[in-house]
């Protein structure tokens, strides 16, 4: 089953000549490319024993699982993909409030009406807190859906993260990481860093910041009049 294969020094080459060698003073890498291959090829052995050849429902949750999502369903042609957006962080930190995107999700539920039948693989880049997996079943639980319709499908699982209880649902783990803060391969901080390649660690947030910064200076374009 095909994952795009970089080699993990490429993946790192292209990490730091996007955004420069300081991000390794303040970000540690802890999950090469060469092992984000190897759970996304183990999530897709059990995607494919959930639903062989049988049409199914890939519902990344946007922004984060979006990259996730396309390596999981790649070797697939009988996925319908329709996205689900809810959002508790800001930076480093969850707001403790779920924010969802009513566009997205009624989109979602008018593509569900016409595939209603099909299994619905919702796909996730990382369970931490749980108030968003909270709020997805309470948004499923709102429209009918019910937990025999869907799986939950998750890169990283951060238990020390947890402020509520996981439900007992079908679901499939890439790997159990630490409780801390993590950027690349979707992941973000504050809306940077989703296209790392690799998946660090955040060991100085006022260094990350700056990086930010600087290439904010960087593309800001003067207003010539």
């Amino acid at each position: 089953m095909g994952v795009p294969a970089y080699s993990d020094k490429c993946a790192l080459d292209i990490d730091t000549d996007k955004y420069g060698k300081e991000l390794l003073s303040c970000a540690r890498l802890v999950i090469p490319y060469s092992e984000i291959q190897q759970h996304v090829l183990k999530l897709q052995r059990e995607l494919n024993e959930l639903v062989s050849d049988q049409p199914f429902f890939a519902a990344p949750v946007l922004d984060g699982a979006d990259r996730f999502c396309t390596d999981l369903i790649e070797p697939y042609n009988n996925a319908n993909r329709s996205p689900l957006r809810f959002k508790s962080y800001r930076r480093t930190q969850s707001t403790g409030m779920v924010d969802r995107d009513r566009e997205i999700l009624d989109s979602f539920l008018s593509s569900r009406k016409i595939h209603e039948p099909y299994p619905i693989v919702v796909v996730e880049d990382i369970l931490d807190n749980g108030y968003t997996l909270a709020d997805i079943l309470s948004f499923f639980h709102e429209n009918n859906i019910q937990c025999s319709d869907f799986s939950f499908f998750v890169l990283l699982n951060k238990p020390g993260a947890r402020k509520t209880k996981c439900p007992e649902i079908d679901m499939h783990v890439g790997c159990t990481i630490p409780n801390f803060f993590v950027i690349g391969y979707g992941l973000d901080y504050d809306g940077h860093f989703r296209k790392l390649n690799n998946i660090y660690e955040v060991t100085d947030e006022e260094q990350l910041k700056e990086i930010v910064r600087t290439r904010q200076r960087a593309n800001s374009v003067p207003n010539i009049r």
